[in-house]
């Protein structure tokens, strides 16, 4: 099966990691293996044992990249007993390459038109400029695209299920 991938794009604290959470469940809970990538700005740390990589893990990822500028480190589950691994990568495949999942879901890469995209906002808030990727936005309003609400994850999830399938 090819692996199908959606990136999350949005400023600070607008959602997206929670949003992501929400989606890891709602889609393992149909049966479907889940993977996760968040990008970063920040030092690289193997034990991320309470960032955004170990709240996808929780929310059901089968594995979970952080990606910096460069380099990446990929976790498991716990349950899994395979220790957090660092790697170099160059290109977004070099990054896809490394995890399993039916559905591959990206947080950050806002200038990266790589994956299909989702700008995620708060009501009433600025999202990222759109370019020719955006496929929806969810919690601010955007012209063009199908506009969800943060709570809406059965309508969100059915959108993606259904333009990821194309």
């Amino acid at each position: 099966m090819m692996q199908r991938a959606v990136a999350f794009a949005g400023y600070s604290d607008s959602g997206k990691t929670t949003l992501i959470c929400r989606l890891i469940e709602h889609f393992k809970s149909l049966g479907v293996e889940v993977a996760a990538i968040k990008h970063t700005h920040h030092a690289l740390d193997s034990r991320d044992a309470e960032g955004d990589t170990a709240r996808f893990l929780r929310a059901g990822a089968s594995s979970a990249i952080l990606a910096g500028t460069g380099e990446a480190i990929v976790f498991r589950p716990a349950s899994n007993a395979i220790p957090p691994a660092r790697f170099a990568w160059e290109k977004p495949s070099d990054l896809t390459g490394r995890i399993d999942g039916a559905l591959l879901m990206i947080e950050g890469f806002k200038s990266l038109e790589a994956w299909p995209k989702v700008l995620v906002g708060q009501t009433g808030s600025a999202v990222p400029p759109p370019d020719a990727t955006v496929i929806a936005c969810v919690g601010a309003s955007l012209a063009g695209v199908p506009n969800f609400t943060h709570d809406d994850i059965d309508g969100l999830a059915g959108f993606l299920d259904r333009i990821l399938e194309q």
